[in-house]
């Protein structure tokens, strides 16, 4: 029977995978004026730093999905 930090890193992980998710979704809301406003809208360093943000998640929940299934499998 696994160990509870075992299981506790296994389940954070597992919670990454979740975050482009949730990056993207945040970046649709804040750069869409009907969504924010025009006010608030992102502007153009904005939006590139949310795609450089999402792009991190993205390879964040790539490397979390390999670590899983790499000590579920072994």
């Amino acid at each position: 029977m696994p160990g509870f930090v075992f299981l506790t890193v296994v389940a954070n992980a597992g919670t990454v995978i979740v975050l482009p998710v949730l990056s993207g979704s945040l970046w649709y809301i804040t750069a869409r004026k009907r969504c924010i406003g025009e006010t608030w809208r992102n502007s153009v360093w904005e939006n590139g730093l949310m795609a450089a943000l999402f792009v991190l998640s993205l390879w964040g929940a790539y490397q979390s999905a390999i670590a899983i299934s790499s000590v579920v499998a072994g």
